[in-house]
């Protein structure tokens, strides 16, 4: 510590220095907290020198040098005046202790901190902006509003900036205070020149106060820049193409998702997106849905379109035409703008990208400049109804059916149609000839001959008619021709003919066609909607649509399938129905199956009139005859010559020369059989609905396999026998066993899908599985190694199989094609082909929403979202109009470690919330099914700002302040937690001396209450005391145990209060009785004292110290070691005093005698060494003689 000192001389140069270093201490904070931005204000440090030395009215000019400083440069913290006049109060309170210590520093910057605090808190919350003016505290601020932690920034940013600059203001104040008063000797006595009082120091104070308010209500408010937000670039994956298949067809209207069935025009741009066009609007197909966005919301009556790129172009009947660009209007023109009529009928451009429109009112031509459309000329002469383009030229029909050749701008010559017709519509293929359609509804084809078309060909076809418009295109690779809309359906021509495409009722006022990138065809119908052609690897055989088949099997070139309503017959070409005599019989009847045997002959179950045999005539056989039961369900040829069958009620055998053998019930209880199949040596597998799997061999019975054999399912829809004959694969409810030819089960593990109905080899080592969700082809020795991580090719909707199979029935493979039964038809799949084409899909993201509101962003810089933002929502988009579903895997790098991947289907927007500020890129590709990547990656960029307090310097900061705090009041909070535990102690202390002191006392007065009974025996415990406890110092006891032995000592006789006076004073020698009855003090005192705790090893002096060492005491007999060291101690004194003192029966001894007896009585009486010891003590005269001869 060290006293309070001025720094005040008479020289008033050398005070004026001092002021202007200090001052100059403010500014240079000021400006060094400003430029560094420091988490201080740096503002007061001078301040307290200023008030130290030279007293209040040095202080008070600190503010206006503090002030002119931040308006210097060009900022104004409205605190740092506040708090510099409880700095000033501060500082000069502590000089009146006119002392300076650790200690009460700490207590200065507690005070200075605390109403810091609470100023600068209050100047801040009536701060409109609510910021600190500091870039620390305006950082916890944004982090608090941030994460939701309102009207608490404001708080910790004023307590963690006032904190830490006050602390480390009075730290250096305090150690320049130390260092100019311990370490130099010119400073002088603040007894010599006192600053004088100013009364009207508290007017002025105010007067500043107010000034620096007002300063504050004048400053700007600091503004932050809104981050720039871009967009991702759109990106293209391609894959090459395959082969190609069977054509299927898809209408869209009302019914699964189309919006109007009223479909006026298509178009489909460079990015992938389908429009459609209708009197209800504009739509915009992705594959997966029809979506309406508000950005073209306004356009109705659709009319016509036309791609130019990304670039779309609407034409209306009533409001112009539109441009679109990334789903938003360009352009927007109109007759005000200078169009010819505001019905548009058709669109095209030329090679230079001139637009042309056709118009009631003729043909508008519009030109490009700078991204704004503008009509450059017109040509009025015709009313117009369609233009197209090709080869250089520009085709424009008139109404009245002449074709307008424009090249360059002009019209270079006309075609005339014949008297008879006009024409219609116009295509320049890209074959290169020119088809020009008429209301004759003929098609005419033109080529281009010195500069004119001359007509090569013509083609036709009674069904058509009402052309609207013509494509050439191509379905994959197959059927690269024109297809023609009309009014009466699609058409092709095909060779020399026009021939019309099957579309069932989808046949009426077709408008349009076009085709997709992956090569889909699409015709719109302005009263059906649209239908989609596409190529799939699965195909249903049309002639069944809607049929539950059953079975299937081909009997003599012709296909017969079992429904449940009689059998349905078929040519090869699944077209031709045929009608035999067994189906007329069986028409109605529910078929379970059909088989042909090696002998040629057909057999067929049914489900309730048992079995029927064909061939040269039909066989019937029933439970009449010897059947099993008429519930029929399956046929196994077992060898050439018989025949199992079998049904709800058991099996049959048919030996095909003697016929039905009746075996009797062989498994001796009614038993449905689902599913057979033969093994080795005859071996026949029955599998059951719920008793598992019952092994057959010569018409008998051998064993049975159910789950108690480890299969996982009694029922057994389908047994599949291995090639090798080692085995077979049970298809159960629950999932595949394999079961060895030992009959060992096992399960198949890795076949992970469930509720299969049928194993089929499909060639190539590879099985075909269906079951309630479609097929899975796998390897079959991978099937069987449980060791084998495999993912099996599922062929789903996606593939054409958009029925559920049928269960329980029996497929057939013909060739390279497999047919599937199902409830509502027949499948047939290529099993060498049966992958879908490698088509071409197009990725994007879409749109991006930002806490819920869209993201507006271009294609050349990456976006970069909004510290604040919590939540980020991507809408990917993967353009797809096949019936392919592959596997679409999202990453984003930066967060994810790997792809996530989900069906294509399934793929809808990806969430993230509270993502950490950074760099990060969405990426997506595609898998197939067995996850491989088939594709290029889409890499979309964007990123999250940055905010100050995500760096690492923050973060360390605050951490560091925070343990500071925590570490500063602790200090307070353990002072005092300390002192009062300090004051607690000692009062403990006090009270266990004091009752330590009443216990001692209650001791000795006990002691001398025993010794009063006798005047002879007067202090008699007290010597005893004293003398054990010489004796215990030289056995090396220690003090505690000494003062417990002193204890001990004083209540050895304690039992004495039992026994009556005429025999405790009995001058003569004592009766047997009356000696029984003295001894008898010894268990008496050890009872009284028993439940007396306090006092270590009490009992052990009571009941042992008349215990002799050779065993002849009392009162338990004990001998040498056995009698605690406390007894034997005890004894010895006792003995002592009882013959150096006078008793009732006998003046004391001499202490000659007393030696020589206590000598006598060493081994027999007293313990030798005690004996030895005390006899020391008495030879070396520490005891007291005096006492001895007054006794």
């Amino acid at each position: 510590m060290f006293m309070c000192k001025d720094i005040t001389t008479k020289n008033n140069s050398l005070n004026l220095i001092f002021l202007f270093v200090f001052y100059l201490i403010n500014s240079l904070g000021i400006i060094l907290s400003h430029c560094l931005s420091l988490p201080l204000w740096l503002d007061s440090i001078g301040t307290m020198f200023c008030v130290y030395f030279y007293g209040i009215y040095a202080g008070l000019l600190c503010i206006p040098v503090n002030i002119a400083t931040l308006f210097f440069i060009d900022s104004f913290n409205f605190v740092s005046p506040a708090v510099a006049l409880f700095l000033i109060y501060g500082t000069l309170h502590f000089k009146k202790k006119n002392s300076l210590d650790v200690n009460s520093t700490m207590i200065f910057s507690a005070f200075v901190i605390f109403f810091s605090f609470i100023i600068s808190l209050c100047i801040n919350m009536v701060d409109n902006r609510q910021l600190t003016e500091n870039l620390w505290g305006s950082s916890i601020i944004s982090f608090c509003n941030d994460n939701s932690i309102h009207h608490v920034g404001l708080l910790l940013a004023s307590f963690y900036l006032e904190f830490m600059d006050k602390l480390i203001s009075i730290l250096v104040f305090y150690g320049g205070i130390h260092f100019l008063v311990n370490r130099t000797g010119w400073l002088k006595k603040s007894e010599e020149i006192k600053a004088e009082k100013n009364e009207n120091a508290g007017n002025l104070l105010l007067v500043f106060f107010t000034l620096a308010l007002g300063a504050v209500l004048n400053n700007p408010c600091s503004s932050y820049a809104d981050e720039n937000i871009t967009d991702s670039p759109k990106i293209t994956v391609s894959m090459p193409e395959q082969l190609s298949f069977s054509v299927q067809q898809t209408v869209i209207n009302q019914k699964n998702g189309l919006i109007s069935g009223n479909v006026t025009s298509l178009c489909s741009t460079s990015d992938g997106y389908i429009w459609i066009g209708s009197y209800a609007g504009l739509l915009k197909y992705d594959g997966k849905s029809f979506k309406r966005d508000e950005s073209f919301n306004g356009i109705r009556n659709v009319k016509t379109m036309y791609a130019e790129g990304d670039r779309l172009w609407v034409g209306t009947t009533d409001q112009g035409i539109f441009s679109l660009e990334n789903g938003r209007i360009t352009n927007h023109l109109t007759e005000k703008e200078g169009l010819l009529s505001d019905y548009i009928s058709g669109i095209t451009s030329d090679d230079n990208n001139n637009i042309y429109i056709a118009t009631p009112g003729g043909i508008s031509i519009l030109k490009s400049e700078g991204g704004e459309y503008t009509i450059s000329s017109v040509y009025k002469d015709g009313n117009f109804i369609s233009v197209s383009s090709g080869l250089g030229h520009v085709f424009a029909i008139e109404l009245n059916g002449i074709v307008h050749c424009f090249r360059n701008l002009q019209e270079a010559f006309r075609i005339e149609p014949s008297e008879q017709t006009s024409y219609t519509s116009a295509l320049y293929s890209d074959d290169g000839f020119l088809y020009l359609s008429d209301t004759s509804n003929r098609i005419s084809r033109f080529t281009l001959d010195n500069e004119r078309f001359v007509k090569v060909a013509e083609f036709s076809n009674k069904k058509m008619h009402g052309v609207k418009s013509m494509m050439y295109s191509s379905l994959g690779e197959k059927y690269k021709t024109v297809f023609i809309s009309s009014d009466s359906g699609i058409f092709f021509i095909k060779g020399d003919s026009i021939s019309k495409i099957e579309t069932e009722n989808f046949s009426d006022s077709i408008e349009q066609g076009i085709r997709d990138f992956q090569g889909n065809l699409w015709f719109a119908s302005s009263r059906l909607g649209l239908v989609k052609f596409f190529l799939s690897p699965v195909v249903m055989v049309p002639a069944l649509k809607d049929q539950v088949v059953n079975c299937i099997a081909k009997w003599h070139g012709n296909y017969l399938f079992g429904t449940d309503f009689g059998i349905k017959a078929y040519a090869s070409d699944l077209k031709t129905p045929l009608s035999f005599d067994f189906t007329q019989l069986l028409e109605g009847v529910r078929i379970r199956d059909v088989y042909v045997d090696s002998s040629d002959y057909l057999w067929i179950c049914t489900y309730g009139k048992g079995v029927f045999r064909v061939k040269d005539k039909i066989e019937h056989f029933s439970v009449k005859n010897g059947l099993f039961g008429n519930k029929a369900r399956s046929v196994l040829e077992i060898d050439d010559s018989r025949v199992m069958l079998s049904g709800a009620s058991g099996v049959s055998f048919f030996d095909k020369n003697s016929g039905l053998v009746r075996t009797g019930n062989i498994f001796g209880k009614d038993v449905t059989v689902l599913s057979s199949a033969l093994g080795d040596d005859g071996k026949v597998y029955a599998g059951t609905n719920a008793n598992g799997i019952y092994i057959i061999r010569d018409y008998k019975l051998q064993n049975v396999i159910n789950k108690h054999n480890g299969l996982i399912s009694n029922t057994i829809l389908k047994i599949y026998p291995l090639k090798d004959k080692k085995g077979i694969i049970a298809v159960t409810g629950d999932g595949l066993c394999y079961i060895s030819d030992a009959l060992e089960v096992r399960e198949l593990k890795n076949f992970h899908y469930f509720n299969n109905y049928d194993i089929i080899d499909i060639g190539d080592d590879k099985v075909a599985v269906t079951g309630s969700n479609g097929v899975y082809v796998v390897n079959l020795k991978d099937l069987l190694d449980d060791n084998k991580n495999y993912i099996a090719e599922h062929l789903d909707s996606s593939y054409g199989i958009t029925e559920l199979l049928s269960s329980n029935s029996r497929n057939y493979k013909d060739g390279n094609i497999l047919f599937l039964a199902s409830n509502a038809g027949v499948f047939m799949m290529d099993t060498k082909n049966y992958h879908h084409k490698d088509n071409v899909f197009k990725m994007q993201v879409e749109k991006i929403t930002v806490d819920g509101n869209d993201l507006v962003f271009d294609s050349k810089t990456a976006p970069v979202i909004s510290r604040a933002s919590r939540k980020v929502t991507l809408y990917p988009s993967v353009l797809n109009f096949s019936p392919e579903n592959p596997y679409v895997g999202v990453c984003l790098e930066g967060l994810d470690e790997d792809f996530s991947n989900i069906k294509l289907k399934d793929l809808s927007q990806i969430n993230y919330t509270n993502i950490a500020p950074g760099d990060y890129v969405f990426t997506m590709a595609l898998f197939d099914s067995k996850h491989e990547r088939k594709s290029d990656v889409l890499r979309f960029p964007f990123s999250k700002a940055y905010a100050f307090y995500d760096s690492k310097l923050f973060v360390t900061y605050f951490v560091l302040v925070s343990c500071l705090i925590v570490a500063y009041f602790t200090f307070f909070l353990v002072k005092l937690l300390m002192q009062k535990i300090i004051d607690e102690k000692q009062h403990l202390l006090e009270l266990a001396e004091q009752q330590i002191k009443m216990g001692d006392e209650t001791i000795l007065t006990i002691a001398q209450a025993l010794d009063a009974r006798d005047p002879r025996t007067k202090s008699h415990s007290v010597r005893v005391a004293e003398y054990s406890v010489m004796i215990a110092k030289q056995l090396g006891f220690t003090d505690k145990e000494c003062s417990n032995l002193r204890k001990v000592a004083l209540l050895h006789d304690i039992g004495k209060i039992g026994i009556p006076d005429r025999i405790l004073n009995k001058p003569e020698r004592l009766t047997d009785e009356e000696y029984g009855i003295m001894k008898s003090h010894v268990t008496i005192g050890a009872e009284i004292l028993k439940n007396f705790k306090s006092i270590d090893n009490l009992t052990d002096g009571i009941k042992y110290h008349h215990e002799r060492y050779d065993g002849k005491g009392y009162v338990l007999g004990v001998k040498g070691e056995e009698i605690p060291i406390i007894g034997r101690i005890i004894s010895v004194a006792d003995a002592f005093d009882a013959m150096s003192a006078n008793r009732v029966y006998r003046d004391k001894l001499q202490l000659e005698r007393v030696m020589n007896e206590i000598e006598k009585g060493k081994g027999s009486q007293f313990d030798p060494k005690i004996a030895d010891i005390m006899l020391e003590l008495i030879k070396a005269g520490k005891i007291d003689k005096f006492l001895y001869n007054q006794q």
